[in-house]
């Protein structure tokens, strides 16, 4: 447990602060891409030509953010952080095409909702939330492979575990990240420059949180509103 008897609060709120506004920012940026892409043929036709090369890239800049973080200039971080947002509205587009724009936007706004309800849990519970860190990322794993698994095989029942699985366990994230970076912001609250590291990290993973989120509930939805997807699907053609 941490004690911050003795810790200004007003820089762990200006904190949290910084982390939710630049979350803010790079969702509707990512938004803005997502929907450009949808309705915008050239961009639609570039990201179709090199879906590939994006969903390498989709992977390697988070990571390489999360290497270099320490290593290199905060401000080229943020740039790449604020790059990587349009990169994921690029390959987001998908989901327009796939489940409808009132589909995709009614899950982006529901995670909000879950998002905001978990992080105030998360940044005023008095319980250590760490004992639970290692539970979710076993299954945030085992997702991952049952989601590999049923690319290959595409079993209906393993279609609906992944979904509710992800939605469970990633609204569980949200909370538990945020009580992380409360405590990783109150251990380096005398250094300045790793406050907003810690601030840039945390940003990040609160926007994986959130869009992973957002996708196991549009594929709830789309399942369930099939009527509803039908109808936006018609509208797009």
């Amino acid at each position: 447990m941490y004690n911050h008897q003795y810790v200004d609060e007003e820089i762990i709120i200006d904190g949290i602060r910084k982390v939710i506004l630049r979350l803010v920012i790079a969702v509707v940026i990512a938004l803005g891409s997502m929907l450009s892409t949808a309705y915008y043929h050239p961009i639609t036709k570039f990201v179709s030509n090199y879906s590939t090369k994006l969903i390498i890239a989709g992977f390697v800049v988070p990571l390489g953010i999360s290497v270099l973080i320490n290593r290199i200039n905060l401000t080229i971080n943020k740039m790449a952080f604020f790059t990587y947002s349009v990169l994921t509205g690029l390959l987001l587009s998908y989901a327009v095409f796939k489940y409808g724009i009132g589909i995709t936007l009614f899950s982006c706004i529901f995670a909000a909702g879950i998002f905001a309800i978990m992080a105030l849990f998360g940044y005023y519970t008095k319980e250590d939330l760490e004992r639970y860190r290692l539970i979710l990322k076993i299954n945030m794993f085992f997702l991952i492979c049952l989601f590999s698994i049923n690319l290959y095989f595409g079993i209906p029942i393993l279609y609906w575990i992944i979904a509710y699985s992800a939605l469970i366990n990633f609204t569980s994230l949200i909370g538990f990240d945020i009580n992380h970076i409360k405590k990783e912001l109150i251990l380096m609250s005398k250094n300045e420059i790793f406050l907003d590291r810690v601030s840039l990290m945390g940003t990040m993973q609160f926007y994986l949180d959130y869009f992973v989120l957002s996708l196991a509930l549009m594929s709830i939805f789309g399942k369930t509103f099939t009527w509803y997807y039908f109808m936006d699907m018609i509208q797009i053609i």
